[in-house]
Order: structure tokens, then sequence, then C-alpha cells
């Protein structure tokens, strides 16, 4: 120590007594606390809760008719490709009803061949009887025209009144105007008889086309295929269960792309987010205390308030999403206000090796799967802490006056 003394002599001074060596203890204190407060951000973040996903997508499997489950091909948490059968079903009965229904309609709706023939001729035969009558009116009209004719040249020897020439004008016009009434009566029955020569055509094109369309859905209802390569990340049938048209049966988490997270956050706040924002996820399992958080960037912000059916259309989790959107409304420790109107946040999780970055650099032992529940925080803005203190700084040294 005293070699250090005397090299530096600066030393003794600050040891010479134990009230120099706290002075200069404490202005290195000061020292770094300055530092601290200068370069130091104080962060303010947008929170949200929510769920992640592989490529941000759990898509829904739904019988299309009802049925009876003959068999069921996969099981929870298997990896399927897309194509691949999940569930054979039985619909011979409801799809006999079906078949029952449609041939009662058909009976009642469809005509036969015998009947359009019956429907043509009896149509040809009011045409012929209307132009008949259209005809006899027309013969009518030149008879009274003659007549007409007849009376405007006696009027000048008072051998014929108005009152006659008026009567016979009336009886004119009456009958023109059912000769147009039966015109238009020939031109719909031309057009009945033509859609029915249409019908009688085509009957049979008709025909083979419904046979085609049945043979499409039969094979539709029989098998129920993956429509995406991922997952199953929920299946809640077994052999022997009946199904209503539209029921849920499976549920497929994708397992290529990036991940991403699906939040809900407040209205006060979703906007402050925008796309690109430093975002950090912490996964339920998993405690910040001693992980830290995952990194990810914002992608977009719902222009709008998103609502439990658009929620649970990204997630395909009914019950879940249900359950996180009520929970968000009602348990939200913000303002009561602006929770009842959440906007829907996406992030994609930023990866190094396939891996997920965590700010502390330590990986759970348990590692990150997708599919997990999460919340977040997004970072709109940042200050040095020393900016809380300039305004005390200026008044001391007097620079507002």
């Amino acid at each position: 120590m005293a070699r250090l003394i005397n090299r530096y002599p600066i030393l003794g001074l600050i040891t010479a007594s134990p009230t120099s060596l706290l002075s200069v203890g404490l202005l290195g204190l000061v020292l770094i606390f300055f530092l601290w407060a200068l370069f130091y951000r104080v962060k303010v973040t947008a929170n949200g809760v929510g769920l992640t996903a592989v490529n941000g997508r759990i898509v829904r499997v739904s019988v299309p008719v009802s049925a009876r489950v003959k068999r069921v091909n996969v099981s929870l948490n298997q990896s399927i490709r897309q194509g691949d059968v999940l569930i054979e079903l039985n619909d011979a009965e409801p799809r006999a009803e079906a078949q029952q229904r449609q041939q009662i309609a058909a009976i009642s709706s469809i005509l036969t061949p015998q009947q359009i023939a019956e429907e043509r001729a009896a149509t040809v035969q009011k045409i012929s009887s209307t132009r008949k009558m259209k005809n006899l009116i027309q013969s009518q009209v030149v008879d009274l025209e003659e007549e007409r004719q007849r009376i405007v040249q006696l009027l000048p020897t008072r051998d014929a009144t108005q009152a006659e020439l008026l009567a016979v004008n009336s009886q004119i016009d009456s009958l023109k105007l059912q000769k147009l009434q039966l015109m238009g009566t020939i031109e719909d029955l031309s057009a009945a008889l033509a859609q029915s020569t249409l019908s009688a055509q085509n009957q049979d094109q008709l025909n083979q086309l419904n046979s085609q369309l049945s043979q499409i859905e039969e094979s539709k209802s029989r098998q129920i295929t993956a429509p995406i390569s991922g997952l199953v990340s929920g299946l809640s049938i077994a052999p022997g269960d009946v199904l209503e048209a539209g029921t849920t049966v499976a549920q497929i988490s994708s397992q290529v792309g990036p991940i991403k997270g699906i939040f809900l956050v407040p209205a006060d706040q979703a906007h402050r987010i925008a796309p690109g924002s430093e975002c950090l996820i912490n996964p339920a399992e998993s405690p910040s205390a001693r992980f830290g958080f995952i990194k990810s960037r914002a992608l977009s912000v719902g222009k709008f308030p998103t609502n439990p059916d658009q929620f649970t259309s990204l997630l395909g989790l009914p019950f879940t999403s249900d359950s996180l959107f009520q929970s968000f409304v009602y348990n939200s420790s913000n303002d009561k206000r602006f929770s009842a109107f959440p906007y829907l946040l996406i992030t994609e999780i930023e990866l190094n090796n396939n891996n997920p970055i965590w700010t502390t650099g330590s990986t759970p032992p348990w590692n990150f799967k997708a599919g997990s529940a999460a919340s977040v925080q997004c970072i709109y803005d940042s200050w040095p802490p020393i900016s809380y203190f300039l305004p005390f700084i200026r008044q001391l040294v007097g620079y507002n006056n």
C-alpha cells in the first residue's frame, strides 16, 4: 500500500482520513448513478395475453354431414400430412334419409316425361284456341270500323247521331284491348311451351349431373382428411359417436413456418404498437424472473376491435378462445372501458438455429413449445431516467427564471 501511495500521491489524500474516503466513495456512486440515468432507457410497454402457434394457425376439422364414427385413424399429438385420412364415417342411415327426402321432393316437383308431353299438348291447344279468339275479335273490329265509317257519312244529313258514333268507338276500343290481352296470353303460352320443351331436353343431363354430385358428396362424407400438415392437437371423438353436420372432430396445429403469437391487447394501448415494434413474450410455463422473455417483433395490429369468432378462426380452439376472451374482458387490470374492446396483435418470434432467442440467453430445461399460453409486452416508447430529474435541475440552477 505504501508503494502505491508513493507512486500515486492522490491515494494518500483519499486515504488520509475516513471522511475523505467516504467523500470519494459517495462521489463515485453519484457518478455511476448519473451515467446510469443518462444512458439507461426506461421502456414503456403495451401488454396483452394470448397463445403461440406455428405459423399462427390451428385448423379445425369438422364433418360435412350427420354420420356415425366408424373408425378413428389418428391419435392426439400425432404428426400427419395433408390428405391423410383422419376419420372414417358410416353415413348410411343419414344418407338414406337424405335420399328419401330427395325422392319425395322429386316426386312433388319434377314432372315425368309423360306429364311433360301432356302439358305441352295442353299448352299448344290453349295457344290455338287463343289465336282463334283473337282472329274473331279482329273480324269484329273490322265490321265495327266499317259501321263507324257509315255513321260518319250519315252525320251531315242527320240520318245518324253523335251518340251512335260514340257507342261504336267505345266498342272498337274495348275489342282492341281484348285483342292486346289475348296477344299477351299467346306470348306467355309460347314461352311456357318453349320452357317445357327445354326441360324435356335437359332432364337427362340434369339426372346425370345429380348422380355425379351424389357420388362426390358420398365420397367426401365417408372419409375426413387432413386439410394441412401438422400435429393433431385436439381430438374429441371415438368410434360409435353420432355426429351432427358441422361438428368439430379434430384440431390440427401447423408445424411448418414461423412461430407466431396471437394476443389480445386493450384498445387504449393497441394502436401505440407499430409493425416492427420489439415485443417480449413470456410463456406461461417459463417464469420471466429466471429465464427472461422470448424476443419477437410485431407483425400487425387490427384496425378494429376483434371478437370471439375472429379469435377462434385463428386459434381453432372455441372453448379456449372464448375463455381467454372473456377472461381478458372481465378480469383485465386495465381500464374496463377499453378492456371490453380488445384488438388483435400478431407477433413473430425471432429464431436462432430454429430456437427462440431468450433475453437472458438461458433456455428452460423443458424448452419452448408452440401452442402454450403466454403474455406479451410490446415496447412503444423509451426515455432516459435523467429526464425525470431535468425539471428539478433546471429549477435548482435557476434556468426557469
